[in-house]
């Protein structure tokens, strides 16, 4: 891209690196149907599947068993969950700062209700999405490849979050500041 940033992306597949591992992927879907393969040079091994779904769970549930053969494993969810006081922490209003949203700015509300965070896109029919705990800052949806990873400044305020698809990422993280805006109510 123009400003140096990868897109790992290129006539049609992902590309990247993941735990020192690197790899090519492609999908597609059509009429109930869906496609994925994930290939790792390096240990000769491609993993295609086929589905007749249109789970949204089909592509992370695939990487995941290509990840696993290759010896790798994808983030799961952690048996130890933060206190209210620390998932309190992560709740607010962030400003989404992605070139998918140049034309609209775009806010996500982080909510917390008993011990579970919730994400929304703000000015969105978005449902509110409960995000599982998977490590120190880290959450993910539970359904989709889709990863948060809450940044801290340097006296551990939670200034943002980057999010992501793991273990494929198709263009740059999306960065989502964290702003003084107070949380809408309806």
């Amino acid at each position: 891209m123009a400003d140096g940033k990868s897109t790992n992306y290129g006539l049609g597949w992902a590309v990247g690196n993941y735990k020192g591992l690197n790899f090519a992927s492609h999908g597609g879907a059509w009429s109930g149907c869906k496609s994925y393969g994930i290939l790792f040079p390096t240990e000769q091994l491609y993993v295609v599947m086929l589905s007749n779904t249109n789970s949204p769970t089909f592509v992370p549930f695939c990487s995941s068993i290509a990840l696993r053969m290759a010896g790798k494993q994808s983030s799961t969810p952690s048996k130890i969950k933060p206190d209210n006081k620390t998932l309190q922490e992560y709740v607010g209003t962030y400003s989404i700062t992605s070139p998918e949203f140049d034309f609209k700015p775009m806010l996500r509300q982080i909510t917390l209700n008993k011990d579970t965070l919730f994400s929304q896109l703000i000015d969105d029919e978005d449902e509110k999405i409960p995000l599982v705990y998977t490590d120190k800052d880290f959450f993910s949806i539970k359904t989709s490849a889709k990863k948060f990873q809450f940044i801290r400044d340097k006296k551990g305020k939670i200034i943002s979050i980057e999010v992501f698809n793991e273990p494929v990422q198709y263009g740059p993280r999306q960065t989502n500041i964290k702003t003084d805006k107070q949380l809408p109510t309806k």
